[in-house]
């Protein structure tokens, strides 16, 4: 087996085989074991196959038992709800192993919403990472002299994003998404898209903070040619390149039959 190290970069490097890589900043593990599938495509957009785990599904969850103090433990999966006053961090990883191609990813920004105590209404959003389709998270930078209109990532991965369609608050409705290749994905955003996981409440100043983090999940891009991949055909399931149905789809289950494990079993999909 040849082991590569990839070159240092702003945010660490990565120790990487094969079939899994390791974040030499913070030990991040990320399993992805290609699958022996091939669909060819028109186009730019080639997307290949992999069954991936991230030990991003681990993380720190704060407990004030039930009252202050608070203390910290590690937890897996979805976490429960913390303090009132928690921290906002990072979304956790989808719990793996799951299916997945190369082209999903997750574009995410911190929507803030402040109301003061006379009522007036402040909103804003910053922060935009992109979540690839490994779990790796890249941080965008602006890059439009502090306007808020325009984003590429620190890394070498050649995300850019650019905004559009501002609200009565300044905060972007619309965006588009292009990666390394050339290839555009387009789309509106909600303002408060995400899960609110931080909510504040003040007492006699009456004030009120939320802050809000998620956003739209891109798995439709145009190539530089006009090919389509991920796109609907009326309401029908998403359609590649040559409108065949994408493979891979996933349904859940309640049966276990089959499935081995040395832990209890909820379900298999």
């Amino acid at each position: 087996m040849i082991q590569t190290v990839l070159p240092a970069k702003k945010g660490g490097s990565y120790d990487s085989y094969k079939i899994d890589s390791v974040n030499l900043l913070n030990g991040g593990l990320t399993i992805h074991i290609p699958l022996p599938l091939s669909y060819p495509q028109r186009g730019e957009i080639q997307p290949s196959y992999f069954l991936v785990s991230n030990s991003k599904a681990w993380q720190v969850q704060e407990k004030c038992n039930p009252a202050p103090p608070v203390t910290y433990t590690w937890a897996y999966g979805l976490a429960a709800p913390g303090c009132v006053q928690s921290a906002v961090g990072e979304d956790p990883a989808l719990l793996g192993p799951y299916l997945t191609n190369t082209l999903p990813r997750q574009l995410q920004r911190y929507y803030y919403f402040y109301s003061d105590q006379n009522g007036d209404v402040t909103e804003y959003a910053n922060d935009y990472t992109v979540r690839g389709w490994d779990d790796s998270v890249h941080v965008l930078t602006d890059i439009s002299g502090g306007r808020g209109t325009s984003y590429a990532s620190i890394d070498t991965s050649g995300f850019h994003l650019t905004l559009s369609n501002p609200d009565s608050y300044g905060v972007p409705q619309s965006f588009v998404f292009t990666d390394r290749s050339g290839s555009v994905t387009q789309g509106s955003w909600a303002v408060a898209s995400g899960p609110c996981t931080k909510q504040i409440v003040g007492g006699a100043s009456g004030h009120t903070t939320m802050v809000c983090t998620g956003g739209p999940s891109l798995k439709s891009a145009t190539d530089s040619n006009g090919n389509v991949y991920g796109s609907q055909v009326q309401g029908s399931q998403p359609q590649d390149t040559l409108n065949r149905n994408l493979p891979l789809s996933t349904t859940s289950s309640s049966s276990t039959t089959g499935c081995v494990s040395s832990v209890p079993l909820t379900g298999s999909t």
